[in-house]
């Protein structure tokens, strides 16, 4: 007989929520993972560009709700930007760290590159710290 078993909690961090090919990706795989199964939390920065065209930004907002509806947490996170800045890195990487330590996922799964050279490096550091 097998028993039940916990599940799988996933962090996913993205950099920002735009309409684009890894923001749709990343919406499409927290949207439709089995919820049965999976325990989802995504990490973003706060969100589009100022200067995005309306139909990205209802776009993203749209993705954001349809997550939402499907039980996936979101936790923004300002420092996590698109452009390379090294301090917001940083404070993105403690941030992360402390997100990942709270929630104690068994994947860390990263999107774009800005988001995972914080997200991989507070991964591995909190992965050898424990």
């Amino acid at each position: 007989m097998n028993l039940p078993c916990d599940k799988i909690k996933v962090l996913h961090v993205i950099t920002r929520l735009d309409k684009g090919g890894s923001a749709e990706n990343t919406f499409l795989t927290v949207r439709d993972l089995d919820k049965t199964r999976y325990d989802l939390l995504l990490v973003t920065g706060f969100g589009p560009p100022e200067k995005a065209a309306d139909p990205e930004v209802r776009a993203a907002e749209a993705n954001l709700a349809a997550a939402r509806e499907r039980c996936v947490r979101i936790v923004p996170v300002p420092h996590l930007v698109r452009d390379l800045r090294p301090l917001a890195d940083l404070t993105a990487f403690f941030s992360l760290l402390r997100i990942i330590r709270r929630e104690g996922p068994h994947i860390v799964h990263t999107h774009t590159s800005t988001a995972g050279i914080p997200g991989r490096g507070a991964g591995c550091f909190w992965r050898r710290g424990r």
